[in-house]
């Protein structure tokens, strides 16, 4: 009799740790850690200092100037990025496709024939690359690379 007891309290605890380690979280689109609580976006959210830019186009001269970064009321994987190409008004929006990066979609802010062209950001260390594409009222495009650093 206790040899059975034991192998059904042996067996009982095997089942419990395959159920307990078999088990993982997966968080609601734009949320992660531990408790799925906290906002993908807010490493990338640094205000009111925001971020100094160092940026080379194509077309364009390098540049450093600030951006800033907001949440959007879109959703929580998005985010809103001011002063974008150191030229728009109106902010530039980008999704967050992972912890660490977006993506900014065709989209013509400011509504006067700059469009902004499929770009990308990435979140290393507390530096952000980039590389994105404007192209202007007469069809040129500026290819812009650069980095991101919190100010």
């Amino acid at each position: 009799m206790k040899k059975i007891t034991s192998f059904l309290m042996a067996g009982a605890l095997v089942a419990a740790l395959m159920t307990t380690s078999s088990c993982s979280k997966t968080c609601d689109a734009g949320y992660e850690g531990s408790d799925c609580k906290t906002e993908m976006r807010a490493k990338f959210i640094n205000e009111p200092n925001g971020w100094l830019t160092a940026e080379t186009g194509t077309q364009s001269a390098p540049a450093a100037f600030t951006v800033h970064i907001q949440s959007s009321s879109t959703g929580v994987d998005q985010i809103r990025i001011l002063n974008f190409w150191n030229a728009f008004t109106n902010a530039v929006t980008a999704k967050m496709t992972s912890s660490t990066t977006f993506t900014i979609p065709n989209q013509s802010p400011d509504n006067d024939g700059y469009t902004v062209i499929s770009g990308t950001g990435t979140i290393n260390n507390g530096i952000i690359s980039v590389s994105y594409s404007v192209t202007d009222t007469s069809n040129r495009t500026d290819a812009v690379t650069g980095t991101w650093t919190k100010n």
